[in-house]
C-alpha cells in the first residue's frame, strides 16, 4: 500500500495477477496540505508511475485520501506492468 506503489514504476519490477495495491493521494498527518503542497506531492508520487498509471491517478487516486482506491495486480498486468513468472 501507499508508498510502495512507486516501485510500479522501477525497471526490474513485475507483480503477481493476486497482489492487492492501494493508491491514495499524499497528506500529512495532523495538518492539512496546502493545495500547493497536495499538487507538488501528487506529482513527486506520479512521477514514479508508468505513463498510463500516472495520468490516472492525477486525474482518480490521488484525491482519495483516506479511503484509498485498491486494485488487483491482474489488472495492472493487462494495463502493461509485467507479470512475475
Amino acid at each position: 500500500m501507499s508508498s510502495c506503489t512507486m516501485f510500479l514504476g522501477a525497471n526490474t519490477v513485475c507483480i503477481l495477477p493476486e497482489t492487492s495495491f492501494a493508491f491514495h493521494g499524499p497528506y500529512r498527518f495532523f495538518s492539512k496540505l496546502t493545495s500547493l503542497e497536495f499538487d507538488q506531492w501528487s506529482r513527486v508520487i506520479a512521477a514514479h508511475y508508468p505513463s498510463f498509471l500516472r495520468s490516472w491517478y492525477m486525474k482518480t487516486a490521488r484525491f482519495r485520501i483516506h479511503n484509498p482506491m485498491k486494485i488487483k495486480g491482474r489488472e495492472l498486468i493487462r494495463l502493461g506492468i509485467p507479470r512475475c513468472p
